[in-house]
């Protein structure tokens, strides 16, 4: 019979030169990497991490990061965490939102280790009944998705950091990705109509920024001319959602744009100067006024960009690091290089013109 002290509770893989450590599912913790190319040291942290939650599932001992402590004292740790990764005030706030929900969902400020699947399964539900905040109805299926997922965040998070040793959400079954019926994206007649209706030239042009470069509308407002590169051809943009950066290529349009925007803020100011609520309430009228879909809306410049991308033959992989839809990891601020596919990609990303007239 296998001696149970030799049971692989972690492993190595090797990605590129450098060896990454895996865990078990039980343990619900991201695979990180060790930083080396050395087998012979890989194998020397692999086998002590094993011995360490070998003890640690045996009792055998607890270490001081396992010892309990309760969820009010968990939030404000993963409140601190996000600040100093430089998630936007505003994202952080709709975290802690939902995770102050959960908190008043328990009852009492308990102990993190004493945490169920089936206290979060029983939390979902009664979530998915719970009345909007305005207007009549229930929870809509993607905001419920979404705080769903923050909780995913959090107590994977605390098992990474080992406050947890199990992951409590690794049973709980979660909500599935919402699609959604009516369009999201502007079709190139539709983008032709829209640009029609819309009278500032200047909000034109922040519009065309939006859907060339795929970004949120708070990452287009802390926009300067700062972060454009324009020796190498590449804007470095803020993704305060995840805490990081992505670095775009910029192709012949995003330039003309970028330029234009550029010289009409002045070097250093930023690029848009509307209030998001502008930015969304001007685009509703020129999309009325074009008589397209109410599902069309300001968000819909980054579904567009995506959409079109991928109407082009940008692969899977490449769409996803253009869009900024990676994982956000803690340790991961500046993204220095990309893939030579970006640059084919963006290249390929031009806006429609207006037929001439023969």
């Amino acid at each position: 019979m296998r001696n149970p002290t030799t049971r692989k509770l972690c492993w190595l893989k090797q990605r590129g030169k450098v060896y990454y450590l895996y865990f078990a599912k039980r343990f619900g913790r991201k695979p990180y990497s060790l930083n080396t190319s050395d087998l012979r040291l890989a194998r020397e942290v692999e086998a002590e991490k094993n011995r360490e939650l070998y003890d640690i599932v045996q009792g055998i001992k607890r270490p001081e990061k396992l010892m309990p402590i309760p969820y009010s004292e968990l939030l404000r740790r993963y409140r601190d965490h996000k600040t100093s990764q430089g998630v936007d005030p505003k994202t952080l706030k709709n975290y802690l939102k939902t995770l102050n929900h959960f908190g008043r969902f328990l009852g009492t400020d308990v102990n993190i280790d004493t945490i169920t699947p089936e206290q979060i399964e029983a939390f979902i539900s009664f979530r998915r009944r719970s009345p909007k905040q305005h207007g009549e109805g229930t929870l809509a299926p993607k905001s419920l998705r979404n705080e769903v997922f923050t909780l995913v965040n959090l107590f994977t998070w605390t098992t990474e950091r080992d406050f947890l040793l199990n992951n409590p959400m690794r049973k709980v079954s979660k909500p599935r990705r919402v699609v959604y019926d009516a369009p999201r994206a502007l079709t190139y007649e539709e983008y032709l109509r829209l640009k029609a209706a819309i009278k500032s030239e200047s909000y034109a042009d922040v519009v065309d920024f939006y859907l060339l470069s795929g970004i949120r509308r708070a990452e287009g407002k802390l926009i300067t001319s700062e972060n454009f590169d324009f020796e190498n051809m590449t804007l470095t943009v803020a993704q305060h959602k995840q805490g990081t950066h992505k670095v775009l290529p910029i192709g012949a349009d995003l330039l003309a744009v970028s330029k234009r925007l550029i010289e009409r803020a002045g070097v250093g100011n930023p690029l848009v100067t509307l209030h998001v609520s502008r930015l969304t309430t001007y685009f509703a009228t020129a999309r009325d006024e074009a008589g397209l879909p109410k599902s069309i809306t300001f968000h819909s410049c980054r579904h567009t960009f995506a959409s079109w991308l991928a109407a082009l033959g940008t692969d899977f992989k490449t769409l996803q690091e253009l869009i900024g839809h990676r994982s956000g990891e803690a340790t991961q601020i500046y993204v220095h290089a990309f893939n030579p596919n970006k640059r084919s990609a963006i290249d390929k990303l031009t806006l429609p013109r207006k037929a001439v007239n023969a």
